[in-house]
């Protein structure tokens, strides 16, 4: 049964939908118990299958997954089945706040910066308490959906603030390094040859800023 998108479901009807899905998947198991060997081959052989999944965009669905459908339902029947809103839904569920926190200061620091970069720089930090791995794929999508994205954040328009100073000549500005001697001075210095290069050399000149 398609769901079109632009129409919002009843969410009672969505619910329902969802469970009656999830139950058929497992009904088979419920009444005729298989021992442990049996019933992993049985759970195999349905996540291997394709599906229609109400309203999701998926089309399969995990052994594991199978098995919290099972476990729900032997404790709670089909109402247990029902989906039910993460309470931390649209918080970081693969680690911590602070390390997400983290990760969005360094990507606005360095917009260039790739993922796999800014979790290297991550499990060097030893004001993190990481409990495990961070995820590559798990982090561009919080990144992601946090608009932190290197192609967006390099779209964003830059400041640039001009250097002047408030009256003429209260700055001078200059740049020296070893050359040649200006109008062939050479006193002091003793006579060596001097490269093709010099003959065409320019006077160096301070200019104010």
């Amino acid at each position: 049964m398609a769901h079109p998108k632009s129409e919002k479901p009843d969410l009672h009807e969505r619910n329902t939908a969802i469970a009656l899905f999830r139950y058929g998947l497992i009904a088979p198991l419920l009444f005729n118990p298989l021992p442990a060997g049996e019933l992993e081959k049985a759970l195999r052989h349905i996540a291997n299958q394709t599906y229609t999944i109400p309203y999701s965009t998926r089309t399969r669905v995990g052994i594991s997954t199978l098995r919290r459908y099972l476990q729900l339902y032997q404790q709670g029947g089909f109402e247990a089945l029902w989906p039910h809103d993460r309470a931390d839904k649209g918080c970081p569920r693969a680690f911590p706040a602070d390390v997400l926190g983290k990760a969005i200061a360094l990507r606005e620091e360095q917009p260039a910066r790739t993922t796999t970069t800014l979790v290297d720089i991550l499990k060097r930090d030893e004001s993190l308490k990481l409990a495990g791995a961070i995820n590559v794929h798990t982090l561009t999508s919080h990144l992601r959906l946090a608009g932190k994205t290197r192609r967006l954040l390099g779209q964003e328009p830059r400041t640039y603030q001009r250097f002047e100073r408030e009256h003429a000549n209260s700055l001078w500005q200059g740049d020296a390094m070893v050359g040649p001697h200006p109008f062939g001075c050479t006193k002091g210095v003793a006579a060596r040859p001097q490269p093709a290069w010099q003959e065409t050399a320019r006077l160096p000149v301070l200019f104010p800023g």
